[in-house]
């Protein structure tokens, strides 16, 4: 087991297909991360006081979140930008494969 509460954030990159991963030691809000991560996507419409994408699509439409277990982000090619599929998840414990 991990001594303390760990939140794995994993994924790949839409267009080249390249892995990325990190650890956290709190979980991040699904919200700030898109924004963050994925910065040249998203922009903020003080209207409807969402993020939207090129395409009309909404963030919070693309995210499913699942509490305290983590979130799942599926950001597809908005016209200009091909995305990401991103997961985080709560950690229970660390193990190396294969190992007996």
């Amino acid at each position: 087991m991990i001594p303390t509460e760990k939140y794995l954030i994993f994924g790949y990159d839409l267009e080249s297909g390249d892995p990325f991963s990190f650890l956290a030691d709190e979980r991040p809000d699904p919200v700030d991360f898109a924004v963050s991560f994925l910065r040249a996507m998203y922009s903020y419409d003080e209207e409807t006081k969402q993020y939207w994408n090129r395409a009309g699509e909404a963030l919070l439409e693309q995210i499913t979140d699942r509490e305290e277990k983590g979130w799942t982000l599926r950001a597809p090619y908005d016209g200009t930008i091909d995305g990401a599929y991103v997961e985080c998840q709560r950690l229970q414990e660390v193990r190396k494969w294969n190992d007996s």
